[in-house]
């Protein structure tokens, strides 16, 4: 879901007065998604530390841009996520989307990539 801020960014972005996504968090909140939301529930750093992974951006069609995030065998390990989100900052930042997920448990045996895509069209 793209919160409120995300639609704020958009416009920005059209603007040309915001910067791209930098970044993917996850999080083991299972609240649904708000429009309102600002932040992960409970936002779990994979890499250790104060940091998200980056999320790689493309546009692979005219109206869709894609972001990827990868998380080795070696990050998140022991946690269930359930939760995710788009940030224009590697630390604190404006959230852009957040969706909440089935659970998974990461281990050391599981890579995991998330892709989330926003796509643009007529109303």
């Amino acid at each position: 879901m793209i919160v409120d801020n995300g639609l704020a960014w958009a416009v920005n972005r059209c603007a040309g007065t915001s910067n791209d996504v930098t970044s993917i968090g996850v999080g083991t909140g299972t609240t649904a998604a708000q429009t309102t939301d600002t932040a992960l529930l409970t936002e779990v750093m994979p890499a250790g530390g104060s940091t998200r992974n980056a999320a790689a951006g493309t546009s692979p069609t005219a109206t869709k841009r894609r972001y990827i995030m990868n998380m080795t065998t070696a990050q998140g390990n022991g946690n269930d996520f359930t939760e995710v989100g788009l940030f224009l900052a590697s630390s604190a930042g404006t959230m852009i989307t957040r969706a909440v997920h089935a659970a998974y448990t990461k281990s050391i045996t599981i890579s995991v990539k998330y892709q989330i895509d926003i796509t643009f069209g007529r109303v």
